[in-house]
């Protein structure tokens, strides 16, 4: 492993025994109508729909069955700990924590991906849909603009100008192209595409390594017919197609060759990307890289540590790292100020992505390499 070395001169952090970051979730009717735009995640699970507000002093959220998350879902084909959301700067983590792979953002199967703050996730996992909407209208001279708001939604990623492929969805409730972003179907004015008198999030079209796909979000209650068929899952797109929520009806038409162009989108995509470790204090330093190792790796202060820190705060062999798959297994070396998970001081912990690691003074959070 190339040696890290970097100056690092941080206060102590504040830490308090116990202190697990565990807001109270409150949760508000799901508001379609209401001009303000507050983030918050939409969960849909067991027919019922939640609206939860995200306080703004908050940027960390553990999701899953478990009741010490700080979003508990009654979906038990989830792990206890299943996803991590991370807001760090001016950028959202999420991050799929749970036992097994089986997290879909924005339709791709992935451990990890990340967007703008204030952009808009479509999440699916288990029988449970979350939907992220970073944006706070307050924000916007004109809060009332739904294209200014779209657009801060849809900045999360750029292509070409001129791309080699794209979708247009048409109806006499307007038309909308999209080269690469998915297009988000419902009544909620956050939607790509609004159509009044349907669910909110109703279902979805997205680019992923391997096509188009079209995907209802209801469940099949109310559900979608596509051509005329009944259709539950995800649909894959090769050619035109028609799109039918009762009578009302909406065409989707094919430009160019789609195979290439979700080829070049993901052409660097790994489903299974390396664990990664980002200093707190300066994000904009970029990640460290962890290589999966059989091996224990030093951490200290010495010039000949794997993982160097040149701070006071260090002793100079400080801890022992063992980089596994999903986690990271950290021993304390009886350092002088102490190896912290999570604001816990520890002995010995594995950690998963989504947590603080600190050494010493030196903060990390633990996420996958991007």
């Amino acid at each position: 492993m190339d040696k890290f070395q970097t100056q690092i001169n941080l206060p102590p952090m504040t830490r308090t025994s116990g202190s697990s970051g565990i807001f109270k979730a409150n949760s508000f009717a799901l508001d379609a109508t209401s001009e303000e735009l507050i983030p918050s995640f939409y969960i849909f699970c067991d027919n019922q729909k939640k609206n939860i507000r995200i306080p703004k002093d908050k940027d960390l959220f553990i999701i899953g069955k478990g009741e010490h998350c700080d979003i508990v879902l009654s979906d038990q084909s989830l792990s206890s700990e299943q996803i991590a959301v991370i807001r760090l700067g001016d950028q959202c983590f999420f991050m799929d924590r749970g036992s097994t792979d089986c997290v879909f953002f924005n339709g791709v199967k992935s451990r990890q991906t990340v967007i703008h703050q204030e952009g808009r996730m479509i999440i699916k996992v288990g029988k449970t849909l979350i939907i992220y909407i970073g944006i706070n209208s307050k924000n916007y001279n004109d809060p009332k603009s739904s294209v200014t708001l779209k657009r801060s939604l849809n900045a999360v990623q750029e292509y070409p100008n001129n791309p080699e492929a794209e979708l247009l969805i048409k109806s006499k409730s307007g038309e909308m192209a999209s080269a690469g972003l998915p297009i988000l179907v419902g009544s909620h004015k956050v939607c790509d595409y609004k159509v009044n008198g349907i669910e909110p999030f109703h279902y979805y079209i997205y680019f992923s390594p391997s096509g188009v796909f079209i995907e209802d979000l209801t469940h099949g209650a109310p559900g979608i017919r596509i051509n005329d068929m009944n259709t539950l899952g995800a649909t894959p797109v090769e050619e035109d197609r028609t799109i039918s929520i009762s009578a009302f009806k909406m065409f989707l038409y094919v430009y160019g060759n789609i195979a290439s162009r979700c080829g070049s989108l993901f052409k660097t995509f790994e489903e299974k990307p390396a664990l990664a470790l980002t200093l707190l204090s300066s994000p904009e330093a970029g990640q460290l890289i962890l290589p999966r190792s059989a091996n224990k790796l030093i951490v200290g202060r010495h010039s000949e540590s794997d993982l160097m820190l040149d701070d006071v705060s260090i002793s100079r062999e400080h801890a022992f790292i063992q980089v596994r798959e999903k986690g990271l297994n950290i021993s304390d070396n009886g350092s002088s100020n102490g190896t912290f998970h999570n604001l816990k001081k520890i002995d010995k912990v594995t950690a998963h992505a989504g947590d603080i690691v600190e050494f010493g003074s030196a903060a990390f959070l633990l996420h996958y390499a991007y």
